[in-house]
């Protein structure tokens, strides 16, 4: 069943990297955002074409709807010329809001660790992005609230960070620039709440101990 769906979700995908335009749907958007974003991160870089995608204002696009009143996720792309037909039947409907999924966990950064569901530990990989410029996220989760907040000013970038009590983080960053991050405005091997867990050529993986942190770094 996965493999049809990638294999439908490829052929949206082609169409939408033509015309950058969203064709995925529902089970195509999550399996390629969340392709996409951990491709680039592996490079330290944001999902470009994930972000020209999610802010694109052209029929089909979820700025469209933005564009044409939408507050909520209408069902169909459509719905603005659609007011009155009974065959749009939703003007609340989760459907195209698949996308937010990958805002929460690749946009934002904040995800669950995969042998510690729960956010106990939060795993922080956000996608920096100029053409987004900004994005302020919070999340109540049982040990209370984790935040997200960053900033792009040209090439600089400001993030905050808050790792809620009796919880821990998880930080990969790409080898070559862990020198380029600052936290509380010190090298991270200043700081204490920071500790390295693991290493390979291509990445480094730091734990961060509960608090708020004010990262800067540089897009690379």
């Amino acid at each position: 069943m996965l493999r049809r769906l990638q294999d439908e979700s490829g052929i949206a995908l082609v169409f939408a990297l033509m015309t950058m335009t969203v064709m995925t749907l529902v089970a195509g958007t999550a399996i390629y955002y969340s392709t996409a974003s951990q491709h680039e991160s592996s490079r330290g870089k944001a999902s470009d074409v994930a972000y020209r995608l999610l802010l694109n204002t052209e029929y089909p696009s979820w700025v469209y709807l933005v564009g044409h009143g939408a507050t909520t996720m209408w069902e169909r792309w459509n719905g603005d010329q659609m007011r009155g037909d009974p065959s749009m039947n939703s003007y609340n409907h989760y459907a195209y809001g698949a996308v937010a999924d990958w805002i929460y966990r690749y946009s934002a950064g904040v995800d669950t660790w995969p042998s510690d569901a729960g956010f106990r530990t939060i795993y922080l990989h956000p996608n920096f992005s100029s053409k987004l410029g900004s994005i302020d996220f919070n999340y109540q989760s049982p040990y209370g609230e984790i935040k997200s907040a960053w900033v792009v000013r040209g090439s600089d970038v400001d993030w905050t960070v808050t790792i809620p009590a009796n919880t821990t983080a998880r930080l990969p960053l790409p080898a070559s620039r862990v020198s380029a991050f600052t936290i509380n405005g010190k090298p991270l091997a200043d700081n204490p709440n920071l500790s390295l867990l693991s290493e390979d050529a291509a990445t480094k993986v730091f734990k961060l101990a509960a608090g708020t942190y004010a990262i800067k770094t540089t897009s690379p």
